[in-house]
């Protein structure tokens, strides 16, 4: 038995304190291979951390994301999945392995901006007499005395970094487990900093996958084509649970949304 639509109107919010244990189904009996949900309610998830609520289209947390909001799918018991999410900017993402709420591991997006300084011109500096002339101008007078070096102008600038991440907490206790940049972009570009110009992050969901203890994530464009660039790590010892879910993850300091569109999850 599980929470209706009659229930759990669109507005509702749910957190662990509304949601009545009696509900959770026994983990012994057989339950759905696979999930769908755009979110039309929250009638599929477990609010474990946090307070999450639909606007009927759109999942969110009203939990900040150092807080490391988590739902947990009631019907998807295993350890080997296939899950896509279509998140909308840095933050969430796919929760797996999940035994308890101290236990569990997850892959996601996160975003960075920083200033940092580039290029914008040249100048000589540190003159200096070169010990001879390379000959005479036409007024007679001597030229190519003196040796320079090049300096050069700075100025500042925005870098803008999108990158996707594995973590864990295993005992209680976070960790990041491996990153990997999947774009760099700046605000403004030189010919002597050259640069790719922009700050839009073309990241419009991510996939992952376990099998075993190989865990692969990669990130989805705003075309719908999957970056060549992934993540694929084999997890050493680790802990497993049974539960897969979304997280809300802390990060990133540039886009940060825990707004999400549509998930699916396939147990393997």
């Amino acid at each position: 038995m599980r929470f209706g639509a009659s229930t759990l109107s669109r507005q509702k919010t749910m957190s662990k304190n509304n949601y009545s244990k009696g509900f959770i189904p026994n983990k012994y009996k057989k339950l759905d291979k696979n999930t769908i949900d755009t979110f039309a309610n929250l009638s599929a998830w477990i609010p474990n951390v946090g307070s999450w609520s639909t606007s009927g289209t759109v999942l969110s947390t009203s939990t900040p994301s150092s807080g490391y909001p988590i739902l947990t799918n009631f019907d998807i018991k295993s350890q080997d999945i296939s899950a896509t999410i279509s998140l909308e900017s840095a933050g969430p993402g796919v929760l797996f392995w999940h035994q308890d709420d101290n236990n569990y591991w997850a892959g996601a997006t996160f975003y960075t901006s920083s200033a940092e300084n580039y290029a914008t011109g040249t100048y000589d500096c540190n003159c200096r007499d070169r010990g001879y002339c390379f000959g005479m101008d036409a007024n007679g007078f001597p030229w190519g005395c003196e040796i320079c070096d090049t300096c050069y102008n700075y100025s500042t600038r925005t870098k803008y970094d999108f990158y996707i991440k594995i973590i864990k907490k295993e005992n209680a206790v976070f960790s990041d487990v491996i990153n990997v940049s999947l774009r760099s972009l700046c605000s403004v570009s030189s010919g002597l900093s050259p640069c790719t110009e922009g700050s839009t992050d073309n990241i419009n969901g991510i996939r992952l996958t376990t099998s075993g203890n190989v865990i692969t994530l990669q990130a989805r464009d705003d075309s719908n084509n999957f970056y060549g660039t992934a993540i694929s790590y084999t997890a050493t010892n680790p802990i497993k649970g049974y539960n897969s879910g979304i997280i809300y993850t802390p990060g990133s300091n540039y886009l940060l949304s825990s707004n999400v569109s549509n998930i699916s999850i396939v147990a393997n």
